[in-house]
């Protein structure tokens, strides 16, 4: 009798601790994020780097060198952590002017700070960011300030201009002028050479609406002959852009050769158009 009634006393309470444990089980405790506001970084400039024009799209970010994601700026990046840490933002861009394709730009710091959660908090942060040191860094330049290095290969002179309403920065800018349907080629008369197969080519352009640019290298083949592969293509948009171009493709199949960066201008229409450039850097690491 005695244990009849211990387990009638069991069955009356088991529904209700049966009701507090599945609740716990559908219902978890949510860890409410941090989050953590960043609208741009700031760009320091660095000796021998040329301009501090850029154009930083995106920030990977790292939470105690966890990977948290990679997001389009400006950002709210939520952080769930529950003991402090450390955050780790590196800088991205657009690959070769491919929104869709963001990379960590390798020749560009990372900044870090010292994260305290704050549950539905919004803290503000803007990372430094600036390029490694210019001892690590093979840099070609031309900004057309003290010369062109161009050379025609086919078409219209690439010529330096002093016209304010031409020029994005400094006293001069590179032009290409097209009067009639037609292309225009030239090529970077100094030659460079690249360790390892990573590289970039930056450089702010402005193209006019009938005007398309397209990138490219020219080097030796396997058979000993010169010849020039374009890599990207690039449309018009309206004012100065800054793009970053990868080489990473062309190199790792033609190693260890000296190349040269060509730069070809179309026109689209009768009525030509015109194509300025400045701030040409092709950047690797030593």
């Amino acid at each position: 009798m005695y244990n009849c009634i211990k387990l009638i006393l069991f069955l009356c309470c088991f529904p209700a601790m049966f009701s507090s444990w599945s609740c716990n089980l559908i219902n978890p405790e949510e860890t409410i994020p941090t989050y953590v506001r960043i609208d741009s970084f700031h760009f320091t400039p660095t000796p021998n780097t040329g301009t501090i024009s850029q154009n930083i799209t995106s920030a990977w970010v790292y939470f105690n060198n966890q990977t948290v994601g990679t997001f389009d700026l400006p950002a709210v990046i939520p952080i769930i952590a529950k003991e402090p840490g450390t955050l780790t933002v590196m800088p991205g861009v657009d690959y070769s002017g491919l929104q869709s394709v963001q990379v960590i730009y390798p020749y560009f710091t990372f900044d870090t700070f010292s994260f305290n959660p704050q549950p539905g908090q919004e803290l503000h942060f803007i990372p430094n960011t600036h390029y490694i040191a210019d001892t690590q860094l093979n840099i070609l330049q031309e900004d057309f300030e003290f010369g062109n290095s161009f050379v025609i290969y086919t078409g219209d002179t690439l010529r330096a201009v002093t016209d304010p309403s031409k020029v994005f920065e400094g006293n001069r800018s590179g032009e290409v002028r097209l009067d009639t349907l037609d292309y225009a080629e030239h090529i970077l008369n100094v030659a460079f050479t690249v360790a390892g197969t990573e590289a970039f080519v930056e450089m702010n352009y402005n193209a006019s609406a009938n005007i398309r640019m397209e990138v490219g290298l020219q080097t030796i083949n396997q058979t000993g002959q010169l010849f020039i592969n374009y890599l990207f293509g690039l449309k018009p948009k309206e004012g100065w852009q800054k793009v970053y171009i990868g080489l990473q493709e062309f190199l790792a199949v033609y190693t260890n050769k000296q190349y040269r960066l060509v730069i070809k201008t179309i026109a689209d229409d009768p009525a030509g158009g015109t194509l300025l450039l400045d701030n040409i850097k092709i950047i690797s690491k030593k």
